[in-house]
């Protein structure tokens, strides 16, 4: 089964030109409106905003993809819990008052995850720590760390890959382990709750291994900021697509 890559697209269109934080305030800006009015009318005016920036962008269909099955096991017990909790309305005499208000959170969070794959598709990283010094910038002058914040930011997203690949190193190791006399480790089938420490024990390791890594040898080549940027300060269609967002929040604000 596909996964979600949360990877830059080099694609040519409106959406990628603007600056990234044109794109981090607008983000910012329709994720708190809906957060603050998280009725249907308005979840439905932001993924109908993420669909047409999706378009807009020019993004293949292709990177789309389902969630798996460790996301919805635990989506489906939760709707048979939220079910159960009852509520108005109630429909063929069941109270389903628990249920779509547990269907309104999971519709948000998907859309959460939608706007953030869209600024990850449409923008590299790079241009994310740039776009954070920026935005920070004005905290330069009460002397606050206003770019060790963009790097760390940057630096904890950066850091979703590799303990995914963390995941799956642990992951192949432990099938090609021999079976232990009792039958305990190395089939899928036999877990036990030592082995879920272990498993997780070995990617906090590993992980840990690879972030020390990293930052020996940010601090040999002297970068541990993100370098300024050199990009004009703000353009056009950066403003139109802010204040596109802004309209977009404010209108499902007043939905409420």
């Amino acid at each position: 089964m596909r996964t979600l890559q949360l990877r830059h697209l080099d694609v040519a269109s409106p959406v990628h030109r603007m600056g990234a934080e044109a794109k981090i305030v607008g983000l910012a800006c329709l994720s708190t409106a809906v957060a603050f009015n998280p009725a249907w009318p308005a979840l439905a005016i932001g993924w109908g905003f993420a669909a047409v920036v999706f378009l807009a962008a020019r993004l293949p269909i292709a990177v789309l993809a389902p969630p798996n099955r460790a996301v919805l096991v635990p989506l489906g017990i939760a709707a048979v819990l939220s079910l159960l909790s009852g509520g108005d309305p109630r429909i063929a005499g069941l109270e389903l008052g628990g249920m779509v208000e547990f269907a309104q959170f999971v519709v948000f969070g998907f859309l959460l995850i939608a706007l953030a794959a869209l600024l990850a598709w449409t923008t590299s990283l790079t241009d994310v720590a740039l776009g954070l010094g920026r935005l920070l910038g004005p905290l330069r002058h009460l002397r606050l760390p206003a770019d060790e914040v963009a790097t760390a930011v940057v630096l904890a997203v950066r850091a979703l890959p590799t303990v995914r690949a963390e995941f799956a190193t642990v992951a192949d190791a432990r099938r090609t382990r021999p079976v232990a006399p009792n039958g305990a480790g190395g089939r899928r089938g036999n877990a036990t709750l030592n082995d879920a420490i272990d498993f997780g024990a070995a990617v906090v390791v590993g992980t840990h291994r690879r972030a020390h890594d990293l930052g020996r040898a940010m601090v040999a080549r002297n970068s541990t900021r993100a370098p300024a940027s050199d990009r004009p300060p703000v353009h056009l269609r950066d403003v139109v697509g802010v204040l596109l967002a802004i309209a977009v929040g404010a209108v499902i604000l007043r939905l409420g």
